[in-house]
Protein backbone atom coordinates (compact mmCIF):
# COMPACT_ATOMS: atom_id res chain seq x y z
CA UNK A 1 0.00 0.00 0.00
CA UNK A 2 1.28 3.43 -0.89
CA UNK A 3 1.11 6.33 1.58
CA UNK A 4 -0.37 6.28 5.04
CA UNK A 5 -3.19 3.86 5.79
CA UNK A 6 -6.44 5.45 4.85
CA UNK A 7 -9.29 4.71 7.22
CA UNK A 8 -11.77 6.88 5.44
CA UNK A 9 -12.86 10.22 6.86
CA UNK A 10 -11.46 11.59 10.08
CA UNK A 11 -12.19 9.55 13.18
CA UNK A 12 -15.00 10.38 15.52
CA UNK A 13 -13.82 12.46 18.45
CA UNK A 14 -13.44 10.43 21.65
CA UNK A 15 -14.65 12.00 24.85
CA UNK A 16 -12.31 14.16 26.87
CA UNK A 17 -11.89 12.54 30.29
CA UNK A 18 -13.39 14.20 33.33
CA UNK A 19 -15.24 17.49 33.49
CA UNK A 20 -14.59 21.22 33.62
CA UNK A 21 -12.86 21.65 30.28
CA UNK A 22 -12.75 25.13 28.77
CA UNK A 23 -14.89 25.63 25.68
CA UNK A 24 -11.71 26.51 23.75
CA UNK A 25 -10.17 23.15 24.69
CA UNK A 26 -13.32 21.27 23.69
CA UNK A 27 -13.38 23.12 20.34
CA UNK A 28 -9.67 22.34 19.79
CA UNK A 29 -10.29 18.65 20.63
CA UNK A 30 -13.11 18.44 18.12
CA UNK A 31 -10.97 20.20 15.50
CA UNK A 32 -7.98 17.87 15.83
CA UNK A 33 -10.21 14.79 15.62
CA UNK A 34 -11.83 16.16 12.47
CA UNK A 35 -8.39 16.73 10.90
CA UNK A 36 -6.67 14.39 8.45
CA UNK A 37 -4.01 13.59 11.06
CA UNK A 38 -6.61 11.79 13.19
CA UNK A 39 -6.88 9.09 10.53
CA UNK A 40 -3.45 7.74 11.47
CA UNK A 41 -3.59 8.10 15.26
CA UNK A 42 -4.01 4.87 17.16
CA UNK A 43 -6.06 4.16 20.27
CA UNK A 44 -2.72 4.00 22.11
CA UNK A 45 -2.24 7.69 21.28
CA UNK A 46 -5.19 8.77 23.42
CA UNK A 47 -3.19 9.14 26.63
CA UNK A 48 -0.70 11.49 24.99
CA UNK A 49 -3.46 13.48 23.31
CA UNK A 50 -5.28 13.75 26.66
CA UNK A 51 -2.05 15.06 28.22
CA UNK A 52 -1.79 17.63 25.45
CA UNK A 53 -5.41 18.68 26.03
CA UNK A 54 -4.67 19.14 29.74
CA UNK A 55 -1.63 21.28 28.95
CA UNK A 56 -3.57 23.42 26.46
CA UNK A 57 -6.42 23.82 28.93
CA UNK A 58 -3.96 24.94 31.65
CA UNK A 59 -2.31 27.35 29.20
CA UNK A 60 -5.63 28.99 28.34
CA UNK A 61 -6.45 29.29 32.04
CA UNK A 62 -3.07 30.91 32.66
CA UNK A 63 -2.03 28.02 34.90
CA UNK A 64 0.63 26.45 32.71
CA UNK A 65 4.14 26.71 34.16
CA UNK A 66 6.71 27.96 31.66
CA UNK A 67 8.63 24.74 32.28
CA UNK A 68 5.74 22.77 30.71
CA UNK A 69 5.83 24.62 27.38
CA UNK A 70 8.49 22.24 26.06
CA UNK A 71 6.37 19.21 26.91
CA UNK A 72 3.40 20.77 25.16
CA UNK A 73 5.48 21.51 22.04
CA UNK A 74 6.92 17.98 22.07
CA UNK A 75 3.43 16.46 22.14
CA UNK A 76 2.22 18.75 19.35
CA UNK A 77 5.25 17.71 17.30
CA UNK A 78 4.75 14.02 18.07
CA UNK A 79 1.16 14.06 16.82
CA UNK A 80 1.81 16.25 13.77
CA UNK A 81 -0.27 19.16 15.05
CA UNK A 82 1.69 21.95 13.42
CA UNK A 83 3.14 22.43 9.93
CA UNK A 84 6.76 22.02 11.05
CA UNK A 85 5.95 18.73 12.77
CA UNK A 86 4.17 17.41 9.69
CA UNK A 87 7.24 18.26 7.57
CA UNK A 88 9.53 16.53 10.09
CA UNK A 89 7.26 13.46 10.08
CA UNK A 90 7.21 13.72 6.28
CA UNK A 91 3.43 13.85 6.26
CA UNK A 92 1.68 15.62 3.44
CA UNK A 93 -1.99 16.52 3.68
CA UNK A 94 -3.57 15.82 0.35
CA UNK A 95 -7.31 15.79 -0.36
CA UNK A 96 -8.39 15.09 3.20
CA UNK A 97 -5.84 12.42 4.02
CA UNK A 98 -2.32 12.30 5.36
CA UNK A 99 0.31 10.76 3.11
CA UNK A 100 3.41 9.47 4.90
CA UNK A 101 6.30 10.09 2.54
CA UNK A 102 8.41 7.49 4.45
CA UNK A 103 6.16 4.77 3.07
CA UNK A 104 6.82 5.72 -0.52
CA UNK A 105 9.71 4.19 -2.44
CA UNK A 106 12.79 6.31 -3.25
CA UNK A 107 11.72 6.83 -6.88
CA UNK A 108 8.29 8.05 -5.79
CA UNK A 109 9.81 10.46 -3.24
CA UNK A 110 12.15 11.80 -5.93
CA UNK A 111 9.28 12.17 -8.40
CA UNK A 112 7.22 14.03 -5.79
CA UNK A 113 10.14 16.39 -5.12
CA UNK A 114 10.49 17.10 -8.84
CA UNK A 115 6.75 17.71 -9.19
CA UNK A 116 6.85 20.20 -6.31
CA UNK A 117 9.82 22.03 -7.82
CA UNK A 118 7.91 22.78 -11.02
Amino acid sequence: MEGAPSRGPARRSPELPGEGWLESTIAWWETIWASPMATIWQDADLDGLHQLAQLRDAQHRGDLPVSALGAMQALEDHYGLNPKARRMLQWEIKQGEVVDMHQRGPAQRKLRAVEEAN
